[in-house]
């Protein structure tokens, strides 16, 4: 009673012992589910579309074509005789499968329904009626009996050429051929997985020459009985006696895996690939674009074939294609791959399709919160609708020599006020800067702006002005405080630099104790570029340490000087 397989048709016949009409409807419902599900990955009668033949792959596409029940009577001569199972069922009519294929094909004609390749027709037998093969004196000297010797089987007639399956009726046999799991609360439940079974089975060996491994098993005897009892695999859901490990259509089902020469395991369903489209980044109109497959993964039937659609009605069957948009606008991409089982696997994303790039609008605006070292640089910045990065560049002089780190403006088509604060400055001290802003379509920089550092605490006075120095002179200010027996002096290159040279401390005479000699108790060397601010650290002598923590709280003074440095003097402190 009912059909699935490739383009499957099915019918049975039953006197006098009777199916209930739940168990006819309950097999009737799987078989139309299966066709629900046609062309999906996602149960067992998946597994078998990535074996082939000449023609190509045997490819879930199933139909169901029709059910009957077969009233003709049951033969009367050459049958088998009723028999007890192993399970303790009594079958009080027994047929043999001689008997069973000249029936199958007698309904066949007077239904109208096809024969060859293309149909697959399943007899499901009531409770209580067996079959059996043989015996045959020279192959069978006993008769092979179903709940005995088989659970279901599929056979074929070659003239007409027909093929069928033989779905014997387990009535709750957990110890023969039933699972013991019910999840639509019917014992048909029992009979579902010999029929999927058998369903697969005729599909991949239809005429009994086609799969099978080297000791005879199909690809379903494969999963069945296995040796660590793993015929269904884990379950999706359900309790104890209802558990159900497939979701095919709108009802659950138990039903025993299938062998895969992809993964050359047994498997409940096909594993899918899954693919993904990289970001092509910006896009611009009558402009090549590059798309990227990368990052798919492949399934277990691996990829087999690619298809894009690219939303405008271009599309493209490599992995990674390129692809040029004749329009603006927002396009859904669409990537499909095709196992070797042909199912399809696809994503999706959205592209933007931009006119031409046009180069940033950036202003410079004046500086805010500006000290004697620190200031904010702001500006504004009209990214022209492309991905815009800014930043500040400053200095003493309108060669600037110094920038802020990049950072985003956005993509908008709308001004934004933007700002970037800069540290390390000299007090005191005129500095320029401007803004800098680029896009795709190019770098545009904002009107230089001018803003002075404000004065710093008093310190003790130089003895050169800044006023008299020539190129390439360090200037000191402030104080320099000591820490780990080392001296952190700040020095500024000014003058048009770089200033390159040694620093030199040497203590005031009043400060030198007995058995001192006045010897310099500090030196580094520096270089530094033109307008930028570095602080040097300069690691004091035995007697330079001895001199700080003989001094005065206010610290000890000391004569700076060496080369490339404007003289003067210098507290040094302890923090």
């Amino acid at each position: 009673m009912g059909s699935a397989g490739r383009r499957d048709r099915d019918r049975h016949r039953r006197r006098p012992h009777l199916l209930r009409a739940t168990e006819c409807a309950g097999i009737e419902n799987f078989l139309k589910d299966v066709v629900a599900d046609t062309g999906k990955p996602t149960n067992v009668y998946s597994v078998s579309a990535q074996y082939t033949d000449g023609t190509g792959h045997a490819a879930y596409s199933d139909t169901f074509g029709a059910s009957v029940i077969d009233e003709h009577p049951y033969p009367t001569s050459g049958t088998c005789p009723p028999y007890e199972s192993f399970g303790g069922t009594e079958f009080t009519s027994c047929i043999t499968d001689e008997k069973l294929a000249a029936e199958v094909n007698t309904v066949i004609g007077e239904e109208g329904w096809p024969h060859g390749l293309g149909a697959v027709y399943y007899m499901v037998l009531p409770p209580e009626v067996g079959s059996c093969f043989g015996p045959e004196p020279e192959t069978e000297p006993e008769p092979a009996c179903f709940d005995e010797e088989f659970c279901a089987y599929h056979s074929f007639t070659e003239s007409p050429q027909t093929v069928y399956a033989n779905i014997s009726y387990a009535n709750a046999d957990v110890f023969g051929c039933g699972v013991g799991e019910y999840p639509n609360g019917n014992v048909v439940d029992d009979t579902l997985s010999a029929l999927s079974h058998e369903a697969n089975e005729a599909v991949t060996d239809p005429l009994l020459n086609a799969w099978f491994d080297s000791e005879g098993l199909e690809n379903a005897d494969e999963c069945r009985n296995t040796p660590e009892g793993e015929d269904f695999g884990p379950p999706l859901g359900g309790g104890a006696g209802t558990l159900f490990n497939q979701e095919i259509g709108t009802r659950h089902y138990y039903l025993q895996r299938e062998w895969s020469n992809d993964t050359e395991d047994c498997e409940q369903r096909v594993d899918p690939a899954q693919p993904a489209i990289a970001d092509p980044g910006e896009v611009t109109i009558s402009q090549s674009a590059s798309f990227s497959s990368s990052g798919t993964v492949p399934g277990a039937g691996g990829i087999s074939s690619y298809h894009w659609d690219f939303g405008d009605g271009g599309t493209s069957s490599a992995p990674n294609p390129s692809h040029t948009y004749t329009s603006t606008g927002t396009f859904p991409v669409t990537l499909t791959v095709t196992d070797d089982g042909g199912f399809t696997f696809s994503t999706e994303r959205e592209v933007t399709v931009l006119s031409p790039a046009q180069v940033p609008e950036a202003t410079s605006t004046p500086a805010t919160g500006v000290t004697d070292t620190t200031a904010t640089l702001n500006g504004i910045v009209n990214p022209m609708g492309r991905k815009t990065t800014y930043r500040f560049e400053y200095g003493l002089t309108t060669a600037y020599g110094n920038s802020t780190s990049p950072a985003s403006a956005g993509a908008g088509s709308s001004p934004v006020a933007v700002s970037g604060g800069v540290a390390g400055l000299v007090p005191s001290t005129v500095y320029h800067f401007r803004i800098s802003a680029t896009n795709s379509g190019g770098t545009e920089e904002g009107a230089d702006q001018v803003f002075t550092t404000t004065a710093s605490a008093p310190s003790l006075p130089t003895t050169l002005s800044t006023r008299s120095l020539v190129a390439g002179t360090a200037v000191a200010r402030g104080v320099a405080f000591v820490k780990a027996g080392s001296a952190r002096l700040k020095l500024t290159c000014q003058g048009g630099g770089p200033c390159k040279g040694a620093v030199v401390l040497i203590p005031l005479t009043r400060h030198i104790g007995a058995g001192m000699k006045r010897l310099p108790i500090g030196r580094t060397k520096f270089s530094i570029p033109a307008g930028v601010s570095a602080v040097v650290s300069i690691k004091l002598s035995s007697d330079g340490k001895v001199l700080l923590r003989a001094a005065p709280r206010a610290g000890l003074k000391v004569k700076l000087t060496g080369a490339g440095i404007a003289p003067r003097t210098l507290l040094l402190k302890r923090p």
